[in-house]
């Protein structure tokens, strides 16, 4: 489902939060295979303890099962949890949108936004990667592992700093001219 704009809002930035992410879950799905393969090795040793060859048929079933329940838990979930998650940054607004066809939104119009701080651990300095911190007066909004934080934080600043209003406003245009109030008077 697509992002829906209202009149003169446009689109600057659309991104995810940065591969990186996804690190944890590759080195569960190396490791739970690993595992896994080693496991079944054993169990198909034919020098197996007396308790371990009678409890062998369920142990067959109960260890590839286990295996897929933590790929699951541990890979899978959190795959599709990051390629479903969008970060939307428009003239106007923030908005980050989760689940298939965007089940949840968040959205944080640019008004409110009073700074902007950006936060690096040593990890995330490598690869691009930061945690973007907006304040906007009340309790900060983080959106964490942002690509490239410091050219995203340029943009939201650009975005901020830019136009509030389209230049039709209810069928008229705005006079560029400083020395008129609303109703046109001069």
């Amino acid at each position: 489902m697509r992002l829906r704009l209202a009149d003169g809002e446009r689109v600057i930035v659309k991104t995810r939060t940065h591969r990186r992410v996804l690190l944890r879950p590759a080195i569960a799905l190396l490791l739970v295979s690993a595992v896994t393969g080693y496991v079944t090795g054993l169990l198909g040793r034919s020098d197996l303890p007396a308790p371990l060859e009678t409890a062998l048929p369920f142990l067959n079933v109960v260890v590839p099962i286990t295996a897929l329940v933590l790929v699951l838990a541990w890979c899978v979930i959190p795959l599709v949890r990051w390629s479903t998650t969008w970060t939307y940054l428009t003239n106007r607004r923030l908005v980050v949108r989760r689940g298939m066809a965007g089940q949840q939104q968040w959205e944080l119009p640019l008004v409110l936004v009073r700074g902007i701080d950006v936060k690096q651990s040593m990890a995330q300095r490598g690869s691009g990667a930061g945690s973007l911190v907006l304040h906007t007066g009340g309790r900060p909004s983080v959106l964490v592992n942002m690509p490239a934080v410091h050219r995203f934080a340029e943009l939201v600043t650009d975005a901020i700093a830019g136009p509030r209003w389209p230049a039709p406003l209810h069928g008229v245009e705005i006079d560029g001219n400083p020395n008129t109030d609303w109703m046109g008077n001069g």
